[in-house]
Protein backbone atom coordinates (compact mmCIF):
# COMPACT_ATOMS: atom_id res chain seq x y z
CA UNK A 1 0.00 0.00 0.00
CA UNK A 2 1.43 3.39 -0.96
CA UNK A 3 1.29 6.59 1.07
CA UNK A 4 -1.23 8.01 -1.41
CA UNK A 5 -3.51 4.98 -0.94
CA UNK A 6 -3.22 5.28 2.84
CA UNK A 7 -4.04 9.01 2.72
CA UNK A 8 -7.06 8.35 0.49
CA UNK A 9 -8.33 5.68 2.89
CA UNK A 10 -7.83 8.04 5.86
CA UNK A 11 -9.93 10.73 4.16
CA UNK A 12 -12.63 8.18 3.37
CA UNK A 13 -12.69 6.82 6.93
CA UNK A 14 -12.52 10.22 8.66
CA UNK A 15 -14.21 12.76 6.37
CA UNK A 16 -13.98 16.43 7.25
CA UNK A 17 -17.09 18.57 7.05
CA UNK A 18 -15.76 22.00 6.13
CA UNK A 19 -18.98 23.55 7.45
CA UNK A 20 -18.68 21.87 10.85
CA UNK A 21 -17.43 23.25 14.12
CA UNK A 22 -13.72 24.03 14.27
CA UNK A 23 -13.04 21.56 17.10
CA UNK A 24 -14.74 18.75 15.17
CA UNK A 25 -12.75 19.55 12.04
CA UNK A 26 -9.53 19.51 14.08
CA UNK A 27 -10.44 16.12 15.58
CA UNK A 28 -11.10 14.64 12.15
CA UNK A 29 -7.76 15.91 10.83
CA UNK A 30 -6.06 14.48 13.93
CA UNK A 31 -7.73 11.12 13.30
CA UNK A 32 -6.63 11.20 9.66
CA UNK A 33 -3.04 11.96 10.65
CA UNK A 34 -2.99 9.25 13.32
CA UNK A 35 -4.39 6.73 10.85
CA UNK A 36 -1.80 7.69 8.22
CA UNK A 37 1.14 7.53 10.63
CA UNK A 38 0.00 4.23 12.12
CA UNK A 39 -0.61 2.69 8.71
CA UNK A 40 2.80 3.82 7.46
CA UNK A 41 4.46 2.22 10.48
CA UNK A 42 2.67 -1.02 9.67
CA UNK A 43 3.47 -0.89 5.95
CA UNK A 44 7.14 -0.16 6.56
CA UNK A 45 7.62 -2.92 9.14
CA UNK A 46 8.39 -6.59 8.63
CA UNK A 47 5.39 -8.80 7.91
CA UNK A 48 5.39 -12.60 8.13
CA UNK A 49 3.22 -14.41 5.61
CA UNK A 50 0.86 -17.00 7.12
CA UNK A 51 1.96 -19.26 4.26
CA UNK A 52 5.51 -19.02 5.61
CA UNK A 53 4.71 -19.63 9.29
CA UNK A 54 2.30 -18.85 12.12
CA UNK A 55 3.10 -17.50 15.59
CA UNK A 56 4.39 -20.13 18.01
CA UNK A 57 2.65 -18.73 21.10
CA UNK A 58 -0.72 -17.42 22.16
CA UNK A 59 -0.95 -13.65 22.20
CA UNK A 60 -1.88 -10.45 20.45
CA UNK A 61 -0.37 -9.78 17.02
CA UNK A 62 -0.69 -7.07 14.39
CA UNK A 63 -2.45 -8.74 11.47
CA UNK A 64 -3.20 -7.79 7.89
CA UNK A 65 -6.67 -8.89 6.76
CA UNK A 66 -9.46 -7.54 4.55
CA UNK A 67 -6.94 -5.06 3.07
CA UNK A 68 -6.41 -3.42 6.45
CA UNK A 69 -4.34 -3.93 9.59
CA UNK A 70 -5.51 -4.55 13.13
CA UNK A 71 -4.63 -6.33 16.35
CA UNK A 72 -5.98 -9.86 16.75
CA UNK A 73 -5.44 -12.62 19.31
CA UNK A 74 -3.77 -15.82 18.13
CA UNK A 75 -4.56 -19.13 19.84
CA UNK A 76 -1.74 -21.58 19.10
CA UNK A 77 -3.43 -24.93 19.81
CA UNK A 78 -6.29 -24.04 17.43
CA UNK A 79 -4.12 -22.03 15.03
CA UNK A 80 -6.74 -19.25 14.92
CA UNK A 81 -6.71 -15.45 14.88
CA UNK A 82 -9.71 -13.86 16.56
CA UNK A 83 -11.02 -10.56 17.84
CA UNK A 84 -11.72 -11.08 21.55
CA UNK A 85 -13.99 -8.02 21.72
CA UNK A 86 -16.58 -9.55 19.38
CA UNK A 87 -15.57 -13.22 19.13
CA UNK A 88 -15.16 -13.17 15.35
CA UNK A 89 -12.53 -15.43 13.80
CA UNK A 90 -10.30 -14.13 11.01
CA UNK A 91 -7.94 -17.06 10.48
CA UNK A 92 -8.71 -17.61 6.80
CA UNK A 93 -8.67 -13.88 6.03
CA UNK A 94 -5.34 -13.06 7.71
CA UNK A 95 -2.56 -12.96 5.13
CA UNK A 96 0.32 -11.56 7.24
CA UNK A 97 1.17 -10.99 10.90
CA UNK A 98 3.89 -9.55 13.11
CA UNK A 99 4.52 -9.22 16.85
CA UNK A 100 3.25 -6.13 18.62
CA UNK A 101 5.86 -3.39 18.96
CA UNK A 102 7.46 -2.93 22.36
CA UNK A 103 5.61 -0.44 24.55
CA UNK A 104 7.16 3.03 24.96
CA UNK A 105 9.54 3.54 27.85
CA UNK A 106 7.99 5.37 30.79
CA UNK A 107 9.75 8.60 31.73
CA UNK A 108 9.45 10.17 35.15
Amino acid sequence: MTREQIEKKAVERFPVDSFGKTELISKQYAKQNAYIEGALMVVESQWVSVDERLPNADGFYVCFYHGDAGVLFYTEPFRQFSNPSNGLYFTEKVTHWQPLPKPPKQTK
